[in-house]
């Protein structure tokens, strides 16, 4: 439910700009088979991403439904016109993501239903039909967000007869923590028009 984006992740996933991504810190469970602590919603984040979707899939046509959504959907992404406002329609996206489902609300009833044989199907019935809608207005950012890269990019007329470029090639950019780094926002250009490509990661602390 994490959608790629230029250089972006646009989340259309409750728990992914979270603190409570993996579970509330401040409820723990004594491991049962060590002297350690784990969280109370331990398997929360897979548990909603990864299982409950995969029943939506498979047992309430899931795909079918999203389709529909997507196309019925009311809202609008904001008009993007440089990568200041797609750092600001990523922050909307995010807000009106928990505004749809708190992630709270997952946590707390993914814990209460530890041990349940049918939690897959219950986790559904509680957040279905609100997680479709979350995965159409991401689906609706995600497209914003593309159609804007390659309106500013100069869209056909810089698009040339280049040969391919090799994965290697692509899996170095990528990999380098110093193309397009994470930085602090108190790092940000407080005038988003200011060269954002000279920004830098921070240096490790000694």
């Amino acid at each position: 439910m994490s959608l790629p984006g230029p250089g972006l992740a646009v989340d259309c996933q409750p728990l992914h700009a979270s603190y409570l991504s993996q579970g509330d810190p401040a409820q723990v469970v004594k491991k049962p088979r060590s002297d350690g602590y784990k969280l109370a919603a331990d398997g929360v984040h897979s548990g909603y991403e990864d299982d409950m979707i995969a029943y939506g899939y498979q047992q309430q046509g899931l795909a079918a439904k999203l389709a529909t959504k997507v196309t019925s959907f009311h809202e609008t992404a904001p008009r993007i016109t440089s990568g200041y406002e797609a750092s600001q329609a990523i922050v909307a996206l995010i807000r009106a993501t928990q505004d749809e489902i708190a992630p709270s609300a997952i946590v707390d009833e993914w814990t209460a239903l530890k041990g349940s044989s049918g939690r897959n199907e219950q986790m559904w019935a509680a957040f279905g039909t609100d997680t479709i809608t979350c995965m159409a207005r991401g689906t609706r950012y995600l497209a914003a967000i593309w159609q804007a890269a390659w309106d500013l990019g100069g869209d056909d007329t810089e698009i040339g007869n280049g040969g391919l470029v090799p994965q290697a090639d692509l899996m170095k950019l990528y990999l380098d923590p110093d193309v397009v780094p994470s930085i602090p926002l108190d790092h940000f250009p407080d005038n988003p028009a200011e060269g954002w490509s000279e920004l830098k990661r921070p240096e490790k602390a000694a």
